[in-house]
């Protein structure tokens, strides 16, 4: 039985609007505190690989955290076939960003110049966390414990979510 790192990732960013995969005609952005019923709801969504439900980590242990920054997700996953894939492929650089599929309560649609924005106010349903390679977000990042303090890989608005919570909520 090996010991397995805790997966620390930015599963969903603040504020940033994205083109969705299934929102062909708007951009989507989830605002802060749009994660906040859910997570205190206990609620815990399943992670899989490349949105493919075949692929599930079976997880020994799930937090979501939310902060000014986004939601991070904190994994310890269970040993299994998909957890060896998705560990060796972490190491060679791959799967290392994420994506989710929600069910959403409160929108607002507006209009920016000529596209659509779909404005995220509350999320009813995280169905699911996929590490992936092609991303909702460009700004999420994914990184083992044995790779903390966050290198400059993850990226700006990931680092600073990670550093927030590991100040306790305060500071960046």
């Amino acid at each position: 039985m090996q010991i397995l790192p805790t997966i620390h990732a930015l599963a969903v960013p603040y504020s940033v609007p994205t083109k969705t995969a299934h929102q062909h005609d708007c951009r989507m952005v989830f605002l802060p505190g749009s994660f906040a019923n859910y997570i205190k709801g206990g609620h815990l969504p399943e992670i899989w690989l490349c949105h493919d439900e075949t692929r599930k980590v079976p997880v020994k242990r799930l937090e979501l955290t939310e902060t000014p920054f986004g939601v991070i997700c904190d994994l310890v996953p269970e040993e299994s076939p998909v957890t060896n894939e998705l560990l060796r492929a972490q190491w060679r650089g791959e799967l290392r960003q994420m994506s989710v599929g929600v069910d959403m309560a409160v929108t607002q649609f507006q209009l920016s110049g000529n596209e659509r924005v779909l404005t995220v106010h509350e999320v009813e349903l995280l169905r699911e966390i996929s590490f992936t390679s092609r991303p909702g977000y460009k700004e999420t990042a994914s990184t083992p414990s044995a790779w903390l303090p966050v290198s400059s890989e993850v990226g700006e608005i990931a680092a600073r979510a990670f550093k927030w919570r590991a100040r306790g909520g305060f500071g960046v």
